[in-house]
């Protein structure tokens, strides 16, 4: 399951593994992927950027943006 924040110039996305738990689901808190678009050179999402050595200081503001604003979700697994 994924969930995304947006800041004027960037958007993380943060997918999560969820695992069957009888007729329903839970949150397991592996990250299974994660997405950071540049929206003032890439409108589009057309470069993940999370994978970005260029881009690693932005990711952790925008990962701590995310645990803020998001605070609700299961936390991750280390």
């Amino acid at each position: 399951m994924g969930w995304a924040i947006r800041d004027q110039r960037y958007r993380y996305v943060e997918w999560r593994r969820v695992a069957p738990d009888g007729k329903d689901y839970r949150h397991t808190g592996e990250v299974a992927g994660r997405e950071l678009y540049d929206y003032e050179c890439d409108s589009h999402e057309t470069r993940n950027l999370a994978g970005s050595s260029t881009h690693r200081e932005v990711l952790a503001d925008q990962v701590r943006l995310f645990d803020r604003t998001l605070a609700h979700l299961p936390e991750r697994e280390p």
